[in-house]
């Protein structure tokens, strides 16, 4: 084998070598980036949970009376102070006559 022969080889061989140590770099290196990848998924999942947990507790009646008592200074009225409107509507028509029960779903006087 000539000397020629021989540095072809050892050419070939580091071509070879480095190759073989690239790909293994490359690797590490997706490696690595598929690693991040998934603790960032695990970060959005568990804000994500914590969202839906959140909204949950922002539809919950029990908060969203605290919440209009805290910032509205809403309070929930007594019976005394509830009416419908067919009794408001009701009380109108016996008080007012025939034009107020011309607009009025109830009207038996046609």
């Amino acid at each position: 084998m000539g000397q020629k022969e021989a540095l072809c080889w050892v050419i070939a061989g580091g071509v070879f070598a480095l190759t073989l140590v690239f790909e293994r770099v490359q690797a590490t290196a997706t490696a690595a980036r598929i690693t991040q990848a998934h603790g960032r998924i695990a970060i959005v999942k568990a804000r994500n949970e914590h969202l839906r947990f959140r909204v949950q507790e922002l539809k919950s009646p029990a908060y969203l009376q605290t919440e209009a008592e805290r910032r509205l200074a809403m309070s929930i009225p007594g019976p005394e102070r509830v009416f419908t409107l067919e009794d408001s509507v009701s009380q109108r028509t016996s008080q007012h006559g025939w034009l107020t029960r011309l607009f009025t779903r109830d009207n038996t006087d046609r």
